[in-house]
């Protein structure tokens, strides 16, 4: 490895941990409102692992003025009463970078099936769905009705599966 390479890794790492650190400092000192403050851990969080993710991130974060109290008002500016967490990310990393554009994919690894037993248990406040249904003619004619036999299925062994969903 040459020396200006190492050079550069150190300089990287630098920016890194002083962008890191300002933030951190800037979330101990966090001044926003309601909204803004529902968000900043998570801002907080996210803008610093952008920032190990890569220097060029970090070093804007750490040369600017704003603070993440700004950027938090920034994420939330226009909501009202709810907001995706995707639209806060973009928000934020907007704040740093306006011409960005930001995707999100989400994997679900959904393990094991639920049991057929548990897929057909009733919901909890089932009395509550039956007394507002007691007076309904087509759910009587339903309840009067034979069940029909339901085939039992031979389990075959869970897999556990990854479902790979692009919001954008």
């Amino acid at each position: 490895m040459n020396k200006n390479n190492t050079t550069n890794q150190n300089a990287n790492a630098d920016i890194i941990a002083l962008a890191t650190e300002k933030i951190n400092k800037e979330f101990k000192e966090f001044s926003g409102g309601q909204k803004e403050r529902a968000v900043s851990s998570y801002v907080s969080s996210i803008i610093q692992d952008f920032c190990k993710q890569d220097t060029k991130f970090a070093e804007v974060v750490y040369r600017y003025k704003r603070t993440l109290s700004d950027c938090c008002e920034a994420a939330v500016k226009g909501c009202s009463t709810h907001i995706s967490d995707i639209d806060v990310y973009r928000n934020a990393v907007q704040f740093y970078f306006p011409d960005s554009q930001i995707e999100m994919t989400m994997k679900i690894h959904t393990g094991v099936a639920p049991s057929d037993e548990d897929i057909q248990k009733e919901p909890k406040d089932r009395e509550k769905t039956v007394a507002k249904t007691e007076n309904n003619p087509k759910i009587e004619k339903q309840k009067e009705e034979p069940k029909k036999a339901v085939k039992e299925v031979k389990k075959e062994p869970k897999k556990q599966e990854t479902i790979q969903l692009s919001l954008f």
